[in-house]
């Protein structure tokens, strides 16, 4: 038995005290970030460099030159120690885009290659939506499924994110788990930027997180699926993601690392005044440090995950949110860029999983968010006015509200033969609420959306305050817009290029705006 302790003991010391495997650090890389015009991601002859690119080791950054060549040095990260799992990534600026491999892990780069990077024309244009999804906590294996739900949000959507927890990361799964998510992500048809979670974090036996291995801390992560550091632009706007944990003194904790928090700085310190910045960050507003870079920064808006919720965070000057997880029902964020605002519009297709924390209890059907929505209204309820069962035309009798600073509105309408249906809110600045079969538009914003093939009516659940607007439809989308409508003088449902039947629609007059649910 003694003999067989210790050869345990032995064993377990080799894994602690392993070194790493595999190709000697590459101190520096070089090459040239170059106009790819046959679009191959090959540097051919005659093809011209792209002069003032930056590329990134996660550390620092450099500019291309006249003829697109760059040399950067490789810096230490300590959240990286073995350094042939570091990564150099381009990122580029608007107009362009990747013709191949935009990152390369230093581990894959030959002695003296030279490590180009090709960039075509690419028509970027405002508005424009991307796609935000987090806690997948199944290998990607729920990315087959939300391919199908990209379908229903159209062309306008252009780019995915996800902020991470693939899975639960070990030793002993890593290159299966990782591998296996880089494999499920070639399913979504976007382009997709991914950013570490707590949970891809492999940690070494003994808690060593200076072990010279290939695997360890991010170093699963840089295998497989790229960068934990990484920006680039669109249609002029700049959008970045960073990592969120670091081991101070070799413990666990949450948080972006101090290298990664100067990183930032160093990525916008170079942008011009005035670009619009969006962030990707596993959890984003658990840490002073990483808002009051936020807030130095003047980022727009901060999109994470971690905490499985739909949930909107105003934080001392920083607009941020988190997404549910993807793992119950493929939910996610709809990220809305317009030429003058942002809008996250949350949807939940319906819930799939058992666990409360696997769907929005706001949004989902089966989750019913009059649960948590209509208590909390009930108490602020006055006047209520209703119509049931009347059919809709271009003389449609209007609910008058007087002049009320709030209202609710519960709205059922079957859309029929009609082109286009909805509610007018009339106001200081009237606005509509219209369904065309294909989206919503809400007060200019247009949303992706339409009834699925059991559904015969359009619900809306609406609250509209003074400077704000809050709106439900169909258990699958929540917006809340800020509005300057002033007190509401009527609310019109209407019906154009055919006939439309309002089922049900009640207004009330609100005492006061509710907190939010």
């Amino acid at each position: 038995m003694a003999l067989r302790r210790a050869w345990i003991f032995v064993l377990w010391l080799g894994v602690c005290t392993a070194a790493a495997e595999g190709p000697p650090a590459v101190e520096s890389v070089s090459g040239r970030v170059f106009l790819d015009a046959n679009a191959n991601g090959l540097l051919d002859d005659g093809e011209k460099g792209i002069a003032g690119v930056a590329v990134t080791d996660s550390v620092n950054f450099v500019t291309t030159a006249s003829d697109g060549s760059y040399t950067i040095k490789i810096a230490d990260d300590p959240v990286i120690p073995y350094k042939p799992a570091r990564v150099v990534s381009l990122s580029w600026p608007s107009g362009k885009w990747p013709t191949g491999a935009w990152w390369r892990r230093l581990s894959d780069i030959k002695a003296k290659e030279a490590v180009n990077f090709g960039l075509r024309d690419d028509e970027q244009k405002l508005p424009f939506s991307f796609v935000h999804i987090t806690d997948d906590h199944g290998w990607g294996g729920m990315y087959p499924v939300f391919a199908k739900e990209l379908k229903k949000l159209g062309p306008s959507v252009k780019l995915c994110f996800n902020t991470g927890d693939l899975g639960y990361a070990n030793m002993e799964n890593a290159e299966a788990m990782f591998s296996s998510a880089a494999k499920n992500a070639k399913a979504i048809p976007l382009p997709m930027f991914f950013t570490p979670g707590n949970r891809d974090i492999v940690q070494p036996p003994c808690g060593d997180f200076s072990a010279q291995n290939e695997l360890v801390g991010n170093g699963g992560f840089t295998k497989h699926i790229g960068p934990i550091r990484w920006s680039f632009d669109y249609a002029g706007c700049h959008f970045f993601g960073v990592d969120w944990m670091r081991w101070p003194d070799g413990k666990l904790e949450e948080g972006t690392p101090a290298v990664g928090l100067e990183w930032i700085e160093k990525d916008l310190g170079r942008l011009k005044s005035g670009t619009r910045i969006f962030a990707f960050v596993h959890f984003p507003v658990a840490h002073e440090d990483f808002l009051a870079v936020m807030r130095k920064c003047k980022v727009e808006y901060v999109l994470g995950g971690h905490n499985h919720e739909h949930k909107r965070f105003p934080k001392d000057g920083v607009a941020a949110c988190t997404t549910i997880s993807l793992r119950g029902n493929g939910g996610c964020t709809l990220g809305l860029v317009g030429e003058n605002g942002f809008d996250a519009v949350f949807r939940c297709p319906g819930c799939a999983g058992k666990k409360p924390t696997d769907h929005s209890p706001i949004l989902c059907a089966q989750g019913k968010f009059e649960r948590k929505l209509l208590p909390a209204l009930r108490k602020f309820r006055g006047r209520r006015q209703a119509v049931a069962d009347a059919a809709l035309g271009p003389a449609t009798k209007k609910i008058d509200t007087g002049n009320a600073a709030t209202i609710e509105i519960a709205a059922e309408i079957e859309p029929g033969s009609a082109r286009k249906v909805g509610l007018k809110i009339e106001c200081r600045k009237p606005f509509e609420i219209a369904y065309d079969g294909k989206g919503l538009n809400v007060a200019g914003v247009d949303i992706p959306f339409s009834l699925r093939a059991d559904e015969k009516a359009l619900k809306l659940h609406v609250i509209v305050g003074k400077d704000s607007l809050s709106l439900y439809a169909n258990s699958l989308i929540q917006l809340d817009k800020t509005v300057s409508t002033g007190a509401v003088t009527g609310v019109v449902p209407f019906a154009e290029g055919g006939g439309a039947t309002v089922k049900k629609l009640e207004v009330w007059e609100l005492k006061a705006l509710p907190p939010g649910p």
